[in-house]
């Protein structure tokens, strides 16, 4: 069941989609981001279910960053993925390339 943890950011950030089949690189946009996930906007359909490699551009003399995720919602103008990392390493892993510090991971209990 798909269950967004934390506050949904607004981002517009190229990114690069590397799904593990078939072997393509796509090209989208990410328009916003949560600890759980984000939405993509993209121009060709992408299944639900489609596990793939986001890769978030580098900056400075940093390599880009990759996160591993899964697509749980597609609609007419992207898709909605589900991150396969833990909250607390999507949140490390993206806020260097410029998400803003308002981006939070879940509280524990």
């Amino acid at each position: 069941m798909e269950h967004r943890w934390g506050q949904r950011t607004k981002v517009s950030m190229a990114v690069s989609l590397l799904p593990r089949r078939p072997f393509a690189i796509l090209h989208g946009r990410m328009i916003n981001i949560s600890a759980s996930g984000a939405f993509i906007r993209v121009a060709f359909p992408i299944p639900v279910l489609t596990c793939m490699n986001v890769e978030l551009p580098a900056r400075g003399d940093d390599p880009p960053t990759t996160l591993t995720a899964c697509v749980v919602r597609q609609t007419r103008e992207g898709v909605g993925v589900e991150w396969c990392d833990t909250p607390s390493v999507a949140l490390l892993a993206a806020r260097p390339v410029g998400i803003p510090a308002s981006f939070s991971s879940p509280s524990v209990q």
